[in-house]
Order: structure tokens, then sequence, then C-alpha cells
């Protein structure tokens, strides 16, 4: 990929290679082909970039969505977990992978804690998913939460076991978390900071299928008020 992304053309080219590399399962690379690409057509702050990031969204998120599977796939094979997510300990190397599958970050740990695990396990090619509780509410909602260039926060209903929430409540979860970034960045009027906004949600918490569609919609909003912006 170019060091610095200047063209459409370059853009192309690096989709290319992005959707090639999930046809041929290369997950890991397609998403980070597209993620550097997304970042590279916001970069050229036109309208033409904006129609770019939208056509950048459907690998990306594919690309994602297939790392989460593995991920899952990696929980129901875990036999001596139980078949559940597990939970991460608290003395954990956090610049090192975990295994693959659904992992649990919990106090005294923080967010910041579960970005660095997921980061090194991109770093390494694991495949696999993190979601971090914070300490029930006086209302007994569980807070979720995921840290980027943004915090996003979610409440939702305690696992029925605190000690080991099965897979469906962390799915639940990690949906929560999005859909609160969604329903934030609607308070955005202008199209252009609410790509932005969408963006820092996910580089927070990319493990979110409709988090990516909402962005490309906000993307071609985006590109027509570019547009509309050139002709005044």
């Amino acid at each position: 990929m170019p060091e610095t992304i200047t063209t459409i053309a370059e853009l192309d080219a690096v989709m290319e290679a992005a959707t090639e590399a999930i046809v041929s399962m290369r997950y890991f690379e397609a998403e980070r082909s597209a993620d550097e690409a997304l970042r590279g057509a916001r970069a050229l702050a036109s309208a033409a970039g904006f129609r770019a990031m939208a056509r950048i969204m459907l690998p990306l998120q594919e690309a994602r969505r297939q790392r989460l599977d593995l991920a899952c796939e990696a929980t129901r094979r875990d036999a001596a977990a139980g078949c559940r997510p597990r939970p991460v300990v608290a003395d954990a190397e956090l610049d090192v992978a975990p295994p693959a599958g659904l992992w649990i970050v919990s106090p005294p740990m923080v967010a910041a804690d579960a970005r660095r695990l997921r980061l090194a396990s991109l770093r390494a090619q694991s495949p696999a998913a993190i979601v971090c509780i914070e300490p029930i509410t006086r209302a007994r909602r569980c807070p979720v939460v995921a840290v980027g260039q943004v915090v996003l926060r979610a409440f939702v209903d305690p696992p029925a076991d605190l000690e080991r929430p099965d897979t469906p409540w962390f799915i639940a979860a990690l949906e929560a978390l999005g859909e609160s970034a969604i329903a934030a960045a609607r308070s955005e009027r202008d199209p252009i900071r609410r790509v932005d906004a969408l963006m820092a949600a996910l580089d927070a918490h990319p493990d979110h299928e409709r988090l990516h569609q909402a962005l490309a919609d906000a993307c071609r909003d985006a590109a027509l008020s570019a547009r509309s912006r050139l002709r005044r």
C-alpha cells in the first residue's frame, strides 16, 4: 500500500487488494488494508474521497465480520471454558495476543486494557473479540465500554452469571455498544462531522456491522454536501 494515498486510483487499487484478500480468506490483511484506505480517503477531504470511503466500508465490514465469526467459533470449540467467553486475568500481559476466542475484561482492568489486548490480537492475527464491563450500577445495569479516539459506553442487563457470561450475552453487549454510537452520531447535523464521529466510534469498536453501514451512509451524505459546497 502507498505510504500516502493521494489519488482515487490508489484507493481503488487498495480496495481491489482487500477484496482479493477476503476471497483468499486472508481476513486480517484485508482489514488492515481497508482500514488504512478508509483513513487515506478521509484525508482527501473531497466528494470523491467520501464516495470512496462509502465503497471501502463493504470489504472492511466483511473482513471484520469474518474475524468475529472465527472468534465465536473458537469459543464454541473451547470445551475447557465451557464454550463460554473467557475472563482475562488481572495480571495478563496486555501486549501479548490472547488465544483465539471471546474474552471478558472486568475490574480491576479497564477499557484501555481491553484495547491493548485487541490491538495485540490484530498484530498477531489472532481472531479475538473483547468486551470490557464495569461494576454493576445501583439500577442493576451492566456498563460495557470501549475506548479509542472516543469513549463508548452502553448499559445492558447483567448476564445471568456475572462470572461467566455466555456467548449470546457477549454478542448482545457488542451490539449495544455499536447502537449507542450510532444514536450519538445522529445528533451531528453536519454530514462531514457525522462521518468523523462515526469513524472515531469505529476506531473504538470495530466489531459492529451496523456501525460500518451507518458510516457508509454518512459518507454518501458527506459526498453530496462536499459537492454542493464546491458549487457555491
